[in-house]
């Protein structure tokens, strides 16, 4: 706005015009498991934390299982 604010504003885009939107953490993670992350969107991320956390709670299984 003039004054330095902002103001959201919502419209719909035709389906054909073939516009995509994707949500980008400001400061990504550039590695994951010593290997370059090169698609930082939020979605893919998440699917990065995630298979983290299953491989921690394997592990966390494996270990006190086997005491």
């Amino acid at each position: 706005m003039p004054d330095g604010g902002t103001e959201k504003v919502y419209f719909s885009l035709p389906d054909d015009f073939g516009a995509t939107s994707t949500l980008h953490l400001p400061d990504p993670p550039s590695q994951h498991n010593g290997q370059p992350i090169t698609d930082t969107s939020v979605a893919h991320l998440g699917q990065l934390y995630l298979s983290t956390l299953k491989q921690i709670v394997k592990e966390f299984e494996a270990h006190f299982q086997a005491t």
